[in-house]
């Protein structure tokens, strides 16, 4: 795939469309754009989805190859194959990302495991508490064993609290962020 086909497909995990977690992503994507902006890129946020849990029933291991659930992963579906770079981004509840979040995660066990191979992947968040271990690094820790299972390229991690002071009233850390952003064309 040349750089001008280059997809980023972000996944959002906020039910707060316009909180802390929406502000850091949409500030990292603005990075991305500014160095990029022939990269074609795409963001959903899962909590205003129709994403049923998976089932377990391992019917998309059959012969057909695809989830036998009909909702919103189905126009997921085509641009996680498609998309060289995956951003997950969620606010830390009960010291993991959001349901909303995971029950997208889930369902890409009904995928080809071997079309996650080699895409970056990178994951923001957002937790109230004031230190790392209040839910975020088990949530990264899962994104990155996720990452080592499908062959994926874990490119970066930030997380940051926003109990004490609201992300809007960050400048040091959107700046950060938005840098991230810039530099993300080392990963891809």
């Amino acid at each position: 795939m040349n750089r001008a086909d280059t997809a980023v497909l972000a996944l959002q995990g906020s039910p707060r469309l316009t909180g802390n977690t929406a502000l850091l992503l949409d500030t990292f994507l603005k990075g991305v754009a500014e160095v990029f902006p022939q990269f074609k890129t795409e963001c959903f946020n899962t909590a205003e989805m129709n994403i049923a849990p998976c089932r377990g029933c391992s019917a998309c291991k059959g012969k057909e190859g695809c989830c036998i659930i009909r909702d919103d992963m189905d126009q997921l579906y085509p641009l996680i194959r498609e998309a060289s770079f995956i951003i997950l981004a969620s606010p830390v509840y009960w010291w993991h990302m959001t349901a909303q979040l995971k029950a997208c995660i889930d369902r890409f066990y009904a995928m080809d495991f071997s079309s996650f191979r080699g895409k970056g992947l990178g994951f923001l968040a957002t937790f109230g508490g004031t230190e790392a271990d209040s839910g975020y690094l088990i949530a990264r820790g899962s994104v990155l064993s996720m990452a080592r299972f499908l062959k994926m390229e874990f490119s970066f991690s930030f997380g940051v609290s926003t109990g004490e002071r609201e992300l809007r009233d960050n400048p040091d850390v959107l700046q950060k962020v938005r840098e991230m952003g810039r530099s993300l064309s080392l990963t891809l």
